[in-house]
Order: structure tokens, then C-alpha cells, then sequence
């Protein structure tokens, strides 16, 4: 959950992408292994919880990623996660890895 990671999940430097497979379909700006094919909005939230390192500031982190998972990738048109990726079913697929976890939908206080 570090700065330098939260970083590189957002920003990909296109040019150092030695697949040029991703095509113009997807936002420059986002990192194309990140939010449109392993989403780390669905996949964090089980490793931290797996791993017993729930705490306040890594809660606030996931919240943030789920929001510009949001952001990113939902299409209010197709109803799913459509918008900036190479393979949408996928994309869609991924999601379960959200109903493994509790991390979002716990009752109790996450302590720090």
C-alpha cells in the first residue's frame, strides 16, 4: 500500500510497454494491467484481509481504488465495466474476487 505503488497502479509510461498491444480504446493515462484487466479495487481488499493487514489507512486506500475502478472502467450505458479495456469480460469476470472478502462490508471497527 505503498505511495510508490498506489502510484504505479494509476500511471504506465506507454512507451516502455514492450506488448503494444493495448490499443487507443484505452485512456493513455491509465495503467493498462491495473484498473482494465487485474483490478487491485477487487484484488487488495482480499490480500490485505488474508493477510490480517486491515487497518484504517489501508480501508481509505481501497475505498479510493474502488472509487476510480468506478471511475475508470464503468459504463452507465452497458451497465458494467466496459470503459477503458482491452477485454471487458474479463474485466467483469474479476469482480468476483470482491465476494471472497468482507473487507467492504464488514459492521466492525477496522483498528489501526
Amino acid at each position: 500500500t505503498s505511495d510508490e505503488y498506489i502510484n504505479k497502479l494509476h500511471h504506465l509510461n506507454r512507451d516502455l510497454d514492450a506488448t503494444k498491444l493495448v490499443s487507443n480504446n484505452v485512456n493513455k493515462n491509465i495503467n493498462t494491467y491495473a484498473f482494465p484487466y487485474n483490478s487491485p479495487a477487487f484484488e487488495l481488499p482480499y490480500i490485505l484481509e488474508k493477510f490480517n493487514l486491515q487497518s484504517k489507512k489501508n480501508n481509505k486506500i481501497c475505498q479510493k481504488l474502488l472509487t476510480k475502478q468506478i471511475e475508470y472502467t464503468y459504463n452507465e450505458r452497458d451497465i458494467q465495466l466496459s470503459k477503458n479495456t482491452e477485454d471487458k469480460n474479463t474485466l467483469n469476470a474479476r469482480i468476483y474476487e470482491l465476494t471472497k472478502t468482507n473487507f467492504f462490508w464488514k459492521d466492525s471497527e477496522i483498528n489501526d
